[in-house]
């Protein structure tokens, strides 16, 4: 239950994005929205019930809420970057979570309890470096779904 809680806001944000003519810059509003409030409920719940968040869902959510946090402040040159950055802008956000978990948690990006810190450090290392280069595999094949979309994301769900 609580993983289906925090893939949620990705799938309401995904559906949403079908639905709109997504070349006007404020047809966005909505989705982000929509999908950022289910963003902040997808983190506070489990957190709520001290379950450990999945790291990656937890950049995705970061990204909604804050395009939706943009909407509301009015603070236009986000989603503008964000419009720029396609799914990659999402993928920037995993990467910029996984240095903070690295940073901030003792489970570090893999978000796993372990009493070897130095295979913790490795592996989320190992993770960031990946979601660093789906960024950039993203970032450089914008306008191809599958190369700029599906494998990125996919690559990094199966890591």
């Amino acid at each position: 239950m609580i993983k289906v809680a925090e893939a949620l806001p990705l799938s309401i944000f995904l559906v949403y994005i079908r639905m709109i003519d997504t070349s006007v810059e404020l047809n966005w509003k909505a989705p982000f929205i929509a999908s950022g409030l289910a963003a902040v409920f997808a983190i506070v719940f489990p957190l709520c019930r001290r379950t450990v968040l999945s790291r990656i869902f937890l950049g995705i959510n970061l990204y909604l809420i804050s395009g939706a946090a943009a909407f509301i402040f009015h603070q236009w040159w986000v989603n503008t970057l964000y419009g720029r950055l396609k799914a990659s802008g999402m993928l920037m956000w995993v990467a910029v979570t996984g240095i903070g978990s690295i940073l901030l948690s003792k489970k570090g990006f893999t978000g796993v309890d372990s009493s070897d810190d130095r295979s913790i450090k490795k592996y989320s290392c190992g993770l960031v470096f990946i979601a660093l280069v789906t960024s950039l595999v993203s970032l450089g094949f914008q306008g191809n779904p599958v190369l700029s979309q599906i494998v990125p994301f996919g690559t990094l769900f199966l890591m």
